[in-house]
């Protein structure tokens, strides 16, 4: 089957190659990744349950429209790309866990990675998603 992209594949879209139902119940699964900047985010043969993932693209589409201040934190403030990836990641750490480079950071409340990392589906995928906001 081939595949259909939603926006474009250069910037910003939506991979989709159909899929099947399941027997005996309203399931529908497909193969659906995020295009960014002309990069598939995950595993493209990776089939996905469709109305799981369209839940996880509404609600961070929700996040984005709605709450986009949760994606923010005093901390951010005047910090590298870097630095600030690792304030999110240090949030959902155990102390043993940190980063030897960012014991200089503080550890924020675990809210952050859970506004900041994005989970498209069920499943782990190759990639890690992060968003922050810088004000």
């Amino acid at each position: 089957m081939t595949d259909k992209v939603f926006g474009n594949n250069t910037e910003f879209g939506i991979r989709y190659v159909p899929g099947w139902k399941a027997k005996d119940s309203n399931l529908y699964f497909a193969k659906l990744h995020l295009l960014l900047d002309g990069q598939l985010i995950g595993n493209k043969n990776e089939t996905s349950l469709v109305g799981a993932w369209m839940q996880a693209m509404q609600n961070i589409l929700n996040l984005l429209t709605q709450d986009f201040e949760k994606l923010y934190h005093d901390e951010f403030e005047n910090r590298t790309d870097a630095e600030i990836f690792e304030l999110i990641y240090k949030a959902n750490q155990l102390e043993e866990e940190f980063d030897s480079k960012s014991l200089h950071l503080p550890v924020l409340k675990n809210e952050i990675w859970v506004n900041c990392n994005i989970n498209l589906d069920e499943t782990i995928d190759a990639f890690l998603l992060s968003m922050d906001c810088e004000g």
